[in-house]
C-alpha cells in the first residue's frame, strides 16, 4: 500500500514537471500532446520524457529560422546587458536607504517634518526605479516574444542569463569603503540585488512572454504600453545615465561632473542620453510586430 502511494505521488510530481515544460509548446500542440498522453494512461515519468523531448526538438527547430537570432542580437543581449548594470546600481541605492531606515528605525523619522519628507522621497524614489525596471523589462519580454515566436523561451533564458551575469567581476561606485557596512554584507550586497532583478526584471519579462504567447496585445494597448514606457525612460534619463556611469564604476562611461566639478549637481553631464533611445527599442519592436500582424490580418480579410 505504501509503495503504491509513493508511486502515485512520484508520478504526480513527474506530471507536474511535464505540464510545466509543456508550456514551451504552442497551445494547440500542448493540448493535443498532453491529452493523448493522459488518454493513453502514461505514467508521469514517461509523459515527462516525451514532452521534454518534444519541447527540445521544437526549440532546436526554432533556431533554424532567422528571427530568433535577430531577437538575440538586437533585444536579448543588449537589453539584458543594460538592465544588468542598471538594476544593480539601483539596488545599491535602494539598499542604502533601506538600511538607513529599517536597521536604524526611530520614531523621529516620522515626528520631524524634514526627516518625514526625506523618508517619503526615498520611498517614492525606490518605487519609481522599480517601476522603470518593470516597464523596461516587460517591453523587452514582449519584444522577444514578438520577434522570436519560434524560440521565445530559449531567447528569454539567454536574456535572464545576461541579466544575472553581465556584472560579474565589476563593481559600482556605491560599493566604496564608506558603504561597506551596508553593501559588504551578504544580504544587501548579494541577495538583495538578485531579488530585485528576479522580481522587477526577469518576472515582468516572463509575464510579457506568456502574455504575447497566449494572445498578442491589441494594437491600441501595444501603442499605449510603448508610449508609456518610452516617456518613463525619457523622464528617468539622468537616472539611467547614472546607472551606467556609476553602476559600472566608470568602466562603461566616464563620469562628467560638469563645470562645478561636483558630482550630483544639476550641471552634471549626461553623455549617455542616446542610451535612452536604445532602451526604447524593445517597445518599438513590439509595436512594429503588432502593427505588422494587424496589417496582415486586414489584408487576409474576414
Amino acid at each position: 500500500m505504501g509503495v503504491e502511494v509513493a508511486d502515485r505521488a512520484m508520478s504526480g510530481a513527474w506530471w507536474a514537471v511535464a505540464h510545466f515544460v509543456a508550456g514551451c509548446l504552442d497551445p494547440e500542440e500542448r493540448e493535443a500532446v498532453v491529452g493523448d498522453l493522459e488518454e493513453a494512461g502514461a505514467n508521469g515519468f514517461d509523459a515527462c520524457r516525451a514532452i521534454v523531448g518534444l519541447a527540445c526538438r521544437r526549440l532546436a527547430q526554432g533556431w533554424l529560422h532567422w528571427s530568433p537570432w535577430l531577437a538575440l542580437a538586437s533585444v536579448a543581449v543588449p537589453a539584458g546587458f543594460l538592465l544588468s548594470f542598471a538594476s544593480r546600481w539601483w539596488a545599491d541605492q535602494v539598499a542604502i536607504d533601506v538600511f538607513l531606515y529599517v536597521e536604524n528605525w526611530t520614531g523621529w523619522y516620522l515626528a520631524s517634518p524634514g526627516a518625514r519628507g526625506d523618508l517619503i522621497a526615498a520611498g517614492m524614489r525606490a518605487c519609481v526605479l522599480c517601476a522603470v525596471l518593470a516597464a523596461w523589462s516587460w517591453t523587452t519580454g514582449a519584444a522577444l516574444a514578438s520577434a522570436s515566436r519560434r524560440a521565445q523561451w530559449s531567447t528569454f533564458i539567454v536574456f535572464g542569463f545576461v541579466v544575472f551575469s553581465a556584472t560579474v567581476g565589476t563593481t559600482t561606485s556605491a560599493r566604496a569603503p564608506h558603504n561597506a557596512m551596508v553593501l559588504a554584507t551578504a544580504f544587501y550586497g548579494t541577495v538583495w540585488p538578485a531579488l530585485l532583478r528576479a522580481t522587477f526584471v526577469v518576472l515582468p519579462a516572463w509575464f510579457a512572454v506568456r502574455r504575447q504567447r497566449a494572445a498578442p496585445l491589441p494594437w491600441p494597448q501595444a501603442a499605449a504600453v510603448c508610449v508609456g514606457a518610452s516617456l518613463l525612460l525619457i523622464r528617468m534619463n539622468a537616472a539611467v545615465g547614472a546607472a551606467l556611469t556609476f553602476g559600472s564604476n566608470g568602466a562603461l562611461v566616464a563620469p562628467d561632473a560638469g563645470l562645478d566639478g561636483i558630482f550630483g549637481t544639476v550641471d552634471d553631464g549626461h553623455p549617455v542620453s542616446w542610451v535612452v533611445f536604445v532602451l526604447m527599442w524593445p517597445g518599438l519592436a513590439m509595436l512594429a510586430s503588432v502593427t505588422r500582424q494587424r496589417v496582415m490580418a486586414r489584408r487576409a480579410g474576414p
